[in-house]
Order: C-alpha cells, then structure tokens, then sequence
C-alpha cells in the first residue's frame, strides 16, 4: 500500500484489523491510566478525615480541596481536549499522566493544606484531561464492530478498578505508613510512560486530519503487518480525501476559541446541546448522590459498619453492569442503552425516595433498590465517556468529548453544595432522592429525542 491513495481508505483499514496484541496492550494501557486517574477521587475521601485532625481543620475549610479539585478537572478536559486535536493524542496522554503522577508524588510529602489544594488542582487539571483522551485514542484505534462494546467495559471496570485500588491502599498501607501513603501509589501512571511510547503510535485517524498522510500510512501499514492482514484491492479516493472527515481542520496554529465555534455549527449543534445536557444531569447525579450516601444512611438510621458493607456490595454491580452493558452496546444499540439507563436509575430514585418518606428503608430494600441505582445509574460515568468519544469528527473530536467531559464535573460542582444545603437545610430526607432521582429521568428523554447511533458504525460514517 503507497500513499498515493490505491486499495482501502486509511480508516477502512483500521476498522478491518482484528482485535489483536496490539489492540490488548492499548487496551491494558488505557485501562490502568483511566484506573488510577478515577483512583484520585476515592483517595479524597480516606484523607480528608486524617489530615483535618492533623492539621485542625473545620469540614467547611476542608471541603475546599475536592470542591476546588473538580474544578480543575473541568478545565483539563477543555483544555487538554483541544490540545489534543492541536497537538496528537498520544503526547498529550502522556503530558496528563505525567501531571497526575508528580503531583501525586508531590502530596505524599504534603506539609499544609494549602500545598495539597494547589496540588490538588493541578492535579485536577491532568486528570480531567486523561480521561477524555484515553477514550479517544481507545476510539480511533479499535475496529467499529468492536469500539462500544470494548470502550464501555474499560471504562466502566476502569472506575471499579480505581476505587479498589484506593480501597486496598487505605487498607493495607494508611495504619503503618500515613495517609500520605495514599498519594504515593498515584506515582504508578509514571511507569507506564515508556510502554505507552513504546507500544502506542500517534492516532492514524488524527494524523490524516492534520494532512500527514505518509506518517498515517506508514502506522497502518505496521499495524497490518503485526496482524497479518494484507490489504484488499478497492480503489479509494485520491490522497486519502475519504479519510477526512467533513469539519473543517481548525489549522496548525495556537488553541483557538475557533475549536469551540465548531461544536455550534448547525452540523454539530444539536449533538453538542444533546451531549452537554446529558452530562451536566448525569454528572449531577452521580457526584449530588455518591458524596451525600452515607450521610442519607446515616440520618435514616444506618450504622457506620453496614453503610460501608452495604455501599461496597452496591459498587460491586459494576462487575455485572460492565459485562451487560458492553453486550446491550454490541448486539442492541448505544443510544437506545443511553436511554434506557438513566430512566431505569431514576425510577428507581423515586422509589428510593418513597422508602425514605414512609420509613420502610431497610438493608433488603437498600440493597434491591440501591442495586438497580448502581448498576444503571452511577456507571453512567463510565459509559458517557467512551459514547462522546465518537460522535464528533477527528478534527474536533478532542475538543467536543473535553467539553462533554468537563459539563459533568460542571453538574458535580452545582450537585455538591446543593446536596449540602437540602440535609442541613431543614428539608425531609427523601427530598434529597428526588431532587437527584428527577434529572435522570429528564437526560433519558434528552437521549430519545437527540440521540445518535453509533453501534457499530465507523466513526467517519457517525460524523
């Protein structure tokens, strides 16, 4: 194959390659990096308690480190999402794991809270942007018939993987080393830098985008070649002019705000408003109802013990959830699973809710409804992730899934204090079900109307 243009289009070639070595080792790659950067956010939660004792803090001084945390990773995903179509793929996943690494390292050696939040927000700041970009390289480089069922398990065990990580850490490493030990293991990702050089080349799909054709082909052709496929005998369009997509490149400049006017052209306007409302309701959700949970519990009359047995066996349905999930995207449909889930999630708030209000919320219920709210709700997180990944073209992909990324962090940030002031405020307890339960109702209806399929589809033929 030349680069002249002769037998399948770049992107064709890629989507008939089989799943193989290759393929497995980007896989474990993405997988470990999406790990320890979800890890980051259960580690708050262990430290906290700790150094507010060693230090003397109130909560409500406290509480500016994860507030000022997601903050960050709102602007890392915008950020680094249009660095990303600017820049490559690759080297920008490198970039973020590496920020996440050394502040990582630098808190295990924290001297004063206000080191560990600026910290903190750099931190913030390279993972918001890992985590869009993991999903990215993960979605130009696997076949079609493969991507969503592929993307939507590592993404979903990738957040069960981080959280045990985390859990096993304060298990085993907080009583005889200190919190600080916690930060430490997040110095991992660091060792992974030289595999990602070394086994992951630069997204063919990006490098055609920014019209470096021969460096794209000489990729395919490697990758051809670990496989064993040779190519097929169609001809394509001149100069690979079949492998762009139809959005126009925002050039080989500095960042520009130009990326960002992309998403609201009438071609992209509707998938950009689709995607930004689905994120802000889910991201309200998850963050509004995951941080507050325990102390729901608590106030209903739930010991500190079976709260954390209870929650641990309700964060086990992701195991399940993954498997199902990955199939319901391979064999039935991506939007019609994006719309089936919220709303299974959100009746079953409401149902929550009505245990609450008439007093009937015991272990059984909170583990049979509870179950369904796990396994359809809160690993939304991990399903939107590899979903906004695809439906934008290469040359915007970056900066469109950075935006849709960062809009659930923007949810998480309103969620939070609200979440606060309804059981501080006087409210009855099974408000704060509904007020979380509601939206997810509503983002599921926003999928129904705006939606788009992508099951199975190249990501040329999506944009």
């Amino acid at each position: 194959m030349n680069p002249t243009g002769k037998g399948l289009s770049l992107t064709e070639r890629l989507d008939r390659l089989p799943l193989g070595f290759f393929h497995i080792g980007l896989i474990a790659v993405i997988f470990t990096g999406l790990a320890f950067d979800h890890m980051d956010q259960v580690v708050l939660s262990f430290v906290i308690p700790k150094y507010r004792e060693e230090w003397g803090l109130s909560p409500a001084i406290a509480s500016i480190n994860p507030l000022t945390g997601l903050t960050a990773t709102f602007i890392g995903a915008v950020f680094w999402g249009m660095v990303a179509d600017r820049f490559g793929r690759k080297r920008t996943l490198m970039v973020t794991l590496l920020i996440f690494a050394i502040t990582s390292g630098i808190n295990g050696f924290a001297t004063g809270f206000t080191q560990i939040v600026l910290t903190c927000i750099v931190m913030g700041v390279g993972v918001g942007g890992a985590i869009p970009i993991s999903f990215m390289l993960l979605a130009e480089f696997t076949p079609a018939k493969y991507r969503g069922m592929v993307m939507v398990a590592v993404g979903i065990i990738s957040i069960t993987g981080g959280f045990l990580i985390a859990s096993a850490g304060a298990l085993f490493l907080m009583d005889s080393f200190g919190w600080r030990s916690l930060f430490l293991i997040g110095l991992t990702p660091a060792l992974f830098l030289p595999v990602i050089q070394w086994l992951v080349p630069e997204s063919p799909r990006y490098l055609v985008s920014r019209g470096r054709r021969r460096e794209a082909v000489a990729v395919v052709e490697r990758l051809e070649k670990r496989a064993g496929v040779a190519p097929l005998g169609r001809e394509a369009t001149p100069d690979g002019a079949d492998d762009r997509d139809s959005a126009e490149s925002p050039g080989e400049g500095s960042l520009s705000l130009n990326m960002i006017g992309e998403l609201w052209k009438p071609r992209y306007r509707r998938r950009t408003l689709m995607l930004w409302s689905y994120a802000f309701g889910f991201g309200f959700f998850t963050f509004g109802f995951l941080t507050w949970l325990p102390t729901v519990l608590r106030q209903v009359g739930f010991s500190d013990g079976s709260i954390h047995l209870n929650t641990t066996i309700m964060d086990l349905f992701a195991v399940p959830s993954a498997i199902i999930t990955g199939l319901l995207f391979f064999y039935w449909s991506t939007k019609r699973t994006l719309t089936l889930y919220p709303i299974v999630a959100g009746a079953a708030m409401v149902v929550l809710s009505a245990l609450v209000w008439n007093g009937s919320l015991n272990v059984t219920w909170l583990l049979l409804v509870g179950g369904v709210v796990f396994f359809f709700g809160t690993i939304l997180l991990g399903v939107f992730g590899p979903y906004s990944a695809e439906v934008y073209p290469t040359a915007i992909r970056g900066t469109g899934s950075g935006w849709a990324t960062g809009f659930s962090r923007f949810g998480a940030l309103v969620a939070i204090p609200i979440g606060g002031l309804i059981l501080n405020g006087g409210l009855p307890i099974y408000v704060h079900q509904l007020i979380f339960g509601i939206p997810l109702l509503v983002v599921g209806l926003i999928m129904a109307g705006m939606g788009i399929e992508t099951r199975r589809r190249r990501l040329e033929e999506i944009t």
